[in-house]
């Protein structure tokens, strides 16, 4: 009997590419002050390039494709092949007329006293995609994505793409998976669409307006509360009763959330490999998923572990659906979706303790 070779999943992902420097100092620089760094790295990165840098090492069979603009073709053309050698296949949008012919550019500031991160953006005057140049540059494509990831951002643009692409029919319809990392114009359009939500605490936040100095003392910040604010606004804007959330909580973990009332019954057996979990019942359904343990003294980068963990979810998911076809890649039960965050969350715990991406060692299950 010969053996018929499964179709490769492809991901469409769409989002903003910077040019990121990180430096490590060993405290936040005061004012008109002078101070040595310990380290300093350039990469390209941005939300979706860096997930899929991890998403291709941990699912090779995965086909990565990106799109998002950059500066002048002359500047950017070396962007295409660099990410082509970490398994992403890009489809760049230039922009002869920038402010810099260079693509955006990220500085990241990271403290070894305290670990905070200061991020700084420049756009160097790159217009984002408008919604036709998104439709001409995908639309004519014979092999369409199973699956698109879209980060939180330009957010009429990509509505409409999604609009004419998706079109009226359901009918072998994408996967969608929505980044949100800070409230922007125009999201409201884009999580309707979502079968997945990421979300990040710092969002929750914003959208309680809590002030910077107050995040980590108030009372109003915490997790539970603001999980509850967080549904109820997503709720209000179009989220649907079917959609799985994650809210991000970095060391705490994350809480896996659900609204619809045919998923309150989560049987799981006594000693469950899925570790320690705590369920809330209520109109949502949340399911605390811990965090992988990291001592601090083992903990070296923290750049891009929240887009890690989206690429461990991606992968888990993916990898089940690789192996048997009959997999639903958006499942009804919520044990894949535990899983998947579980595995996120390993992932993330092994990008925290090196600098950069590549070769991730991911620290075994050990049963939890």
């Amino acid at each position: 009997m010969t053996m018929v070779p499964h179709s490769p999943v492809r991901i469409l992902a769409l989002g903003a590419l910077f040019e990121d420097t990180i430096l490590t100092l060993p405290r936040y620089p005061l004012e008109d002050t002078k101070l040595r760094a310990h380290s300093r790295s350039t990469r390209i990165g941005g939300n979706t390039i860096n997930m899929f840098e991890v998403l291709h090492q941990l699912s090779p069979h995965v086909e990565c494709v990106f799109g998002g603009a950059v500066g002048s073709q002359d500047s950017c053309h070396w962007i295409k092949e660099s990410l082509e050698k970490q398994g992403i296949q890009s489809h760049l949008i230039f922009r002869e007329t920038a402010l810099d012919p260079g693509p955006a550019t990220s500085t990241i500031i990271c403290t070894q006293d305290t670990g905070s991160r200061t991020i700084v953006t420049c756009g160097n005057g790159i217009d984002e995609p408008s919604g036709q140049e998104i439709l001409d540059t995908f639309l004519p494509q014979t092999t369409g994505p199973n699956w698109i990831h879209i980060e939180g951002r330009n957010c009429r643009a990509v509505h409409e793409f999604l609009t004419v692409y998706l079109g009226d029919t359901s009918e072998n319809r994408p996967c969608i998976s929505l980044d949100l990392e800070r409230p922007r114009e125009g999201m409201e359009l884009l999580v309707k669409y979502a079968d997945v939500v990421f979300v990040s605490h710092n969002y929750a936040l914003d959208l309680a307006n809590i002030p910077g100095k107050e995040r980590n003392s108030t009372e109003d910040s915490d997790p539970t509360i603001l999980a509850r604010l967080l549904c109820e606004y997503l709720k209000g804007i179009g989220l649907r009763d079917s959609t799985v959330v994650y809210y991000t909580l970095g060391e705490k973990g994350c809480m896996l959330l659900r609204t619809s009332s045919n998923y309150t019954d989560l049987n799981l057996p006594t000693g469950s490999k899925f570790g320690k979990l705590s369920v809330i019942a209520s109109l949502w359904n949340y399911v605390w998923i811990d965090a992988v343990n990291v001592d601090k003294e083992k903990v070296v980068e923290t750049v891009g572990a929240g887009d890690v963990f989206q690429a461990g979810v991606l992968h888990t998911l993916l990898d089940i659906h690789n192996t048997d076809q009959n997999f639903d890649l958006l499942p009804k039960s919520l044990l894949p979706w535990i899983r998947a965050g579980q595995v996120g969350s390993r992932v993330a715990a092994a990008k925290i303790q090196q600098r950069g991406f590549r070769r991730l060692c991911i620290p075994p299950n050990n049963g939890k």
